[in-house]
């Protein structure tokens, strides 16, 4: 991964950048603003300063020296927050009409290559796989779909397991609704 991407990550706020205080021989000052980055659980060649969240590329062999220099021009963040500072807060995202353009072209290219009806977007089931493949887009960034979709036979062995939890979830939500008293007649022949 390049640093202009980890950056990106960095700023975003990504689950798969983590980090962590170095824990080899240090006897610089420097190191109280810096922090190492592991990616996907993977210690990379890279830290971020604490002050400013900057990106550098460090190895230890490297030493200090570009650290302090770092120091010497880096600049704090300004300490005004936002409530989108805060956790699970977004700000709304707005696409721009050629993009949905690009998307409804697609669905209807998937559409006539699969012999699949357009109703097939007003699907909730439909709906929640293309949010999960946006979260997992979103996440692992630069992958392609056939990096993520399961084939046939993968599917096929979770279908037990899906339709099982979808049909006990029905039950449940069934039961757990009030039902109307009904009486019922049973008329039985004369004997």
């Amino acid at each position: 991964m390049d640093k202009i991407e980890l950056q990106s990550l960095v700023r975003k706020k990504s689950e798969r950048v983590t980090f962590m205080p170095n824990s080899g021989k240090t006897t610089s000052d420097a190191w109280k603003n810096f922090v190492l980055i592991a990616i996907d659980g993977e210690r990379g060649d890279y830290v971020k300063c604490i002050n400013c969240d900057g990106v550098l590329r460090w190895k230890s062999r490297d030493g200090t020296h570009g650290l302090k220099t770092h120091l010497k021009y880096c600049s704090k963040p300004s300490t005004t927050r936002t409530m989108f500072d805060l956790p699970g807060i977004t700000k709304a995202v707005s696409v721009p009409a050629s993009v949905k353009s690009s998307v409804a072209d697609s669905v209807v290219t998937m559409c006539a290559k699969d012999i699949r009806s357009f109703n097939i977007v007003d699907g909730d089931g439909f709906k929640e796989f293309v949010d999960k493949v946006l979260s997992v887009g979103a996440k692992y960034s630069g992958i392609s779909a056939t990096d993520i979709l399961p084939s046939v036979t993968t599917v096929s062995r979770h279908l037990a397991e899906v339709v099982t939890a979808m049909f006990v979830r029905r039950i449940q939500q069934a039961e757990s609704k009030p039902r109307p008293s009904r009486r019922i007649f049973v008329k039985t022949p004369p004997l």
